[in-house]
């Protein structure tokens, strides 16, 4: 107001066929889904990514039950004041593995959660917003949106006749 000038958003809004939901995904490395996907996978919960949720589900999971069973015999050897089996322990080389798949599946998540969620939400209907919008151009650009996907929305349900009448062709 006042030759205030609005900021574009960060984000590229996509809306559903229905029009009632609205998702904001980022054309660039998300933090929010590296940082925080392998919290049980629930940030990917509401970008409707399942599969990928429940593989971080089972990932976080096991990760922590290998931990706490560690903390657990590492508390029992303190107790009993055996601090040569606190030496002999031996490090779980499936904890480690584990620990890698879940931070290589959340740097993967960070560079490709959004584009993923893109382009499942689009063969379901979803469409972009506003594609004119400099995000929203920027992540058909990054992402190779086809240009089917990339009509605003609203124009896809728009039906085409061919020439002549709907009587004409009966």
């Amino acid at each position: 107001m006042f030759g205030k000038k609005t900021k574009p958003s960060k984000f590229a809004f996509i809306v559903s066929p229905d029009g009632k939901s609205k998702i904001g995904l980022l054309p660039r490395f998300n933090w929010s889904l590296f940082l925080s996907s392998s919290v049980f996978g629930f940030p990917l919960l509401r970008l409707r990514l399942w599969d990928w949720a429940a593989g971080m589900f089972v990932l976080s999971s096991a990760d922590i039950w290998l931990s706490v069973k560690k903390l657990m015999a590492t508390w029992d050897a303190a107790l009993i004041g055996d601090l040569a089996a606190l030496d002999r322990m031996e490090e779980s080389c499936a904890e480690h593995f584990l620990s890698v798949l879940l931070l290589a599946g959340s740097i993967w998540l960070g560079f490709y959660g959004h584009r993923l969620c893109c382009r499942r939400l689009m063969q379901k209907g979803w469409r972009f917003e506003n594609p004119d919008d400099p995000a929203s151009s920027a992540a058909i650009k990054k992402w190779r949106i086809p240009s089917q996907y990339s009509k605003k929305y609203g124009e896809h349900k728009r039906i085409r006749f061919r020439a002549g009448t709907p009587s004409d062709r009966l």
